[in-house]
């Protein structure tokens, strides 16, 4: 950080600059569309915008979330994996010695789990919990994106809507704050930080940092080595700034991101050894574009540029979508690097440090992680969540920017073009749109009555089977569940190794003709019931995504499939408990049944 009596080197100090103050400049009188957006020029009337906005999006979430028919079966995509674990806070034998809800509860952060927990004992069930955290969230980015852009844009109230808005546009369509997860929290404790860190708030970029480090570390060690950044001084000696609330701020903020990563580990170690890049690329999970969880783009080639979990650039546009990725996401990286590089060239020649610098920062610091962490993978968590968590919204902080300070600009002048006023309407319906359309990524079983069955049943039925619907049952229902394809994450070999045995196992079990084997599988691995997708028993049709993750086993069932029926199907009529549309409930005692000897 930048001590306030060496202006040339600081941010705007005034600890709500912009925020209580209109601009100076003048403006004629006008109305319409030039007189909304003049008004917008004042400060408190764009972050009344902004939170609006925001909050419309918020009640379209929650309305989906719990009035539209079937929501209440609805669960974010990741939180399917994430809140595995979460029944035990409501239902203390549930899941008790279960595989996934142990490992999905061990990688969950300790302030998240505490968070759950308490609010659980204070009478509010986990999975509505995961329904409202992203109503604040959302609020919290806006709020903390509004404050950082006024001093990117040098307190330019509608440019800085435009940044905010531009940011939030980005947060309600990329899901992680919907999730409810560790990564939820990202956005907004970074922009909190990001505001702190340009207004000198040094507590608040304490904060922000230490909360940060205890629910998703590799965000908060970007931002603490920017912070670092921020104490240096070109050309200068000694190289970093040596008044001692400076320092102070630095050590602080240090000993807080250090003291919750130490004690990660512990945890998670059970589950090691940690796969390598090396071995992932041979894993189908992994290492081909329709794995599980692939790390490789659409055309299969190495990952460390466009790549979710690997790759350096934000993937905006998804890479296992299309071969275009890679140059559409470093196109939109672009006005990043203008800004970043024209402000650490300006600094380096000596001139006053523009608010600008921390895009240059955020880059030299999330390309540092992100090297360390692909040397260490994936030790280190999966490195794109070092660069990809920060520039992702950095980037889209630095289009806004661009393009509102361009609108403030035209506004700000005696008469306004119709191409001025053409673009304006355009983003506005841009804005628009994208507020009224969040996409939080929500899913919903295809058998309903089946999830009510296992919600009902006692808390220690064990559920097996070949189904998507499968992927619902530990954090929807609550019930030990053999395993899913959703849960098949392989960073973790001595749980990943477990899980693959019982996905192939429950492939080949399902496909053969002979009735012993069945039965062997289902005694061997103490199931109680079964979700069968109709469509296997019907027409052989194995889910597609059990292919994702154990090609070879899928291979060779259907090859078998293809010869006679197996077993599960000839039998399931007699055993079955739930006849569904898409997915039937089976009872796995009546399918082990032996037929009596002669």
């Amino acid at each position: 950080m930048n001590p306030p009596h060496r202006p040339s080197d600081t941010f705007p100090s005034e600890p709500d600059a912009g925020l209580s103050e209109a601009p100076t400049a003048a403006a004629p009188q006008q109305r319409g569309l030039a007189g909304w957006l003049l008004a917008a020029r004042r400060p408190e009337v764009s972050l009344r915008v902004l939170l609006a906005a925001t909050m419309l999006t918020c009640a379209i979430f929650l309305a989906n979330a719990f009035v539209v028919p079937g929501s209440a079966y609805a669960i974010q995509d990741d939180a399917r994996q994430f809140l595995a674990w979460t029944a035990r806070l409501t239902d203390i034998p549930a899941l008790k010695g279960d595989l996934i809800a142990d490992y999905w509860h061990s990688v969950t952060p300790r302030v998240l789990r505490a968070f759950y927990g308490v609010l659980a004992m204070a009478g509010i069930p986990p999975l509505v919990l995961a329904r409202l955290i992203p109503v604040a969230l959302l609020l919290a980015s806006a709020f903390f994106a509004f404050r950082a852009a006024m001093v990117l844009t040098r307190e330019r109230a509608l440019a800085a809507l435009v940044v905010a808005a531009t940011v939030m546009a980005l947060l309600v369509h990329e899901d992680s704050i919907f999730t409810s997860t560790a990564r939820a929290f990202s956005p907004p404790l970074f922009l909190m930080f990001l505001d702190g860190l340009l207004r000198d708030k040094r507590w608040q970029v304490v904060l922000a940092l230490g909360v940060l480090a205890a629910v998703y570390p590799t965000t908060a060690l970007v931002g603490l080595t920017m912070l670092g950044f921020a104490t240096l001084r070109l050309r200068q000696w000694p190289p970093f700034d040596t008044n001692p609330r400076a320092l102070a701020t630095v050590v602080i903020a240090t000993l807080a991101v250090a003291a919750p990563i130490l004690t990660l580990p512990g945890e998670v170690q059970r589950w090691e050894p940690v796969i390598t890049i090396a071995d992932a690329l041979t894993m189908p999970n992994l290492g081909t574009p329709g794995g599980r969880s692939s790390i490789v783009p659409l055309e299969g080639t190495y990952p460390f540029l466009c790549s979710a979990r690997v790759g350096i650039l934000p993937e905006i546009v998804p890479c296992w979508a299309t071969r275009w990725a890679t140059p559409l996401n470093a196109l939109l990286l672009l006005p990043l690097l203008i800004l970043g590089v024209g402000a650490a060239r300006r600094a380096w020649r000596g001139e006053p440090r523009s608010p600008d610098i921390i895009y240059f920062w955020a880059m030299i610091a999330g390309a540092m992680w992100w090297a360390v962490a692909t040397i260490f993978a994936f030790k280190l968590h999966l490195p794109a969540r070092y660069p990809q968590r920060v520039l992702s919204i950095l980037e889209w902080m630095a289009i806004g920017q661009m393009i509102g300070m361009w609108l403030d600009q035209r506004f700000a002048s005696e008469g306004v073009s119709g191409k001025v006023r053409a673009a304006a309407v355009t983003l506005l319906a841009l804005f628009a749109i994208s507020f009224a359309s969040p996409t939080p990524g929500m899913r919903r079983p295809m058998e309903p009555q089946v999830m009510d069955w296992l919600r009902a049943a006692p808390s220690a039925v064990k559920v097996g089977g070949l189904s998507s619907d499968l992927d619902f049952v530990p954090a929807i229902t609550g019930r030990a569940t053999h395993v899913t394809v959703e849960h098949a994450i392989p960073y973790h070999l001595t749980y990943f190794r477990e899980i693959d045995r019982r996905l192939v196992a429950t492939v080949e079990a399902f496909t053969s003709p002979e009735g012993a084997v069945l039965a062997d599988f289902i005694e061997a691995e103490r199931l109680d019931v079964l979700l069968v997708d109709r469509a296997f028993i019907e027409r052989s049709d194995i889910p597609d995504d059990y292919a994702g993750v154990v090609p070879a086993a899928v291979a060779e069932s259907e090859a078998r499939l293809a010869a006679a029926p197996s077993a599960l199907q000839r039998k399931a009529k007699a055993c079955a408990i739930i006849e569904g549309e898409a997915v039937w409930l089976l009872d796995a005692k009546c399918l082990a049944a032996r037929a009596p000897a002669a």
